[in-house]
Order: structure tokens, then sequence, then C-alpha cells
């Protein structure tokens, strides 16, 4: 399968989108201080009603993306924008499957890109995908109360070493922040 000009055009824009939701949508924790840096998290923009979540219509992307014969359970779009949006929608049980089936999904695209070509176009764009799952998985878990593998998570997407390891590391800023004024 040749991965050429398209590939690469199309998985621009679909990562390229994960930064405009960090920026115009970000998090809001439990915490009561709105001054402190929100939580950021990344959405596929042009797939899996992606624009509706980054406008805030968090329960519309939800009954689009889980009506019966629209969802591929398989997909990481679908899984990653679920995650974002029931985390948004303080869905936290559901958040938390569909951002494991988002981490899921993107390790086992990685692996099998990797094990074909380590420095293809497509492993690199699948390994972005990872970190952005993973940085979505540590906010879950961060609002959850669960620093310990918030903080995990953050530094497995930062060990991937892509340009969306930003998401990772102002979320871990952020949960440090948060851990320093409970002490």
């Amino acid at each position: 399968m040749n991965y050429g000009t398209e590939f690469r055009t199309k998985r621009y824009r679909r990562v390229l989108s994960a930064v405009a939701l960090a920026i115009l949508a970000p998090v809001a924790t439990l915490a009561d201080d709105q001054s402190a840096m929100p939580f950021q998290m990344g959405v596929v923009e042009d797939q899996a009603y992606g624009r509706s979540i980054q406008s805030g219509k968090y329960e519309l992307a939800i009954g689009k993306l889980t009506r019966p014969g629209r969802f591929s359970r398989g997909a990481f779009p679908s899984q990653n924008n679920l995650c974002v949006a029931y985390v948004k929608t303080s869905n936290l049980e559901k958040a938390a499957a569909a951002c494991n089936a988002a981490v899921n999904e993107s390790k086992a695209r990685e692996k099998r890109a990797t094990k074909k070509s380590p420095r293809s176009t497509e492993s690199r764009a699948y390994r972005s995908d990872l970190a952005v799952a993973l940085s979505n998985r540590g906010v879950l878990r961060a609002v959850s109360g669960d620093a310990s593998n918030a903080r995990a998570d953050f530094h497995a997407a930062l060990e991937l070493d892509t340009r969306y390891a930003t998401f990772a590391t102002n979320n871990l800023q952020r949960l440090d922040s948060d851990a320093g004024t409970e002490n």
C-alpha cells in the first residue's frame, strides 16, 4: 500500500486540528480555581464529528457517534473524539472506555506501522495519534483524581517525542501545579 502525498495531507490535517481544540476548548477541571491553566485535549476535527465537539456540541456528537450502525468501535477518530466529548460532559465512566479504546487502537496501529517501516510517514502519524490519545486519557485520569496514572500517561506521550508533546507537557505542568497547591 502506498501512502504518498494524499496520505500525508490527510494525516497532517487530522492531527493538526488536535492543536486547534487544545487552544479553543480547554477542559474545565473539577477545581474551583478558574485562573489556573486548563488541561488540554486533542480531537480529530475533520472526522467523527470533531467539528461538533470543537464547537461545544458534545451531546450531539455523542449521539451521532453512538447511534446504531454509525459507530466503528475500532476507529481511532471515533474513540478519541468520544473520549473528549465524554470528559467534557463529565461522563467519566464512558470517557474511560472511549479513552482506553483510543489508546489501544492507536498503539496497535503504531506498532504495525513501525514494524513495517519505523521511519515512515505512516509510523510518525500513528505515533502522533498515540501521543494525543495518551494525553487525553491522562486528562481524564487527572480530572478523576488519579494523578499517578495521569502522570504516567503524560510521560508516555512525551516519550513518543512528537510535535504534539506540548499537550502532555502542558497537562503535566497543570497536574504538578494542582499537586503543589494541595500540599
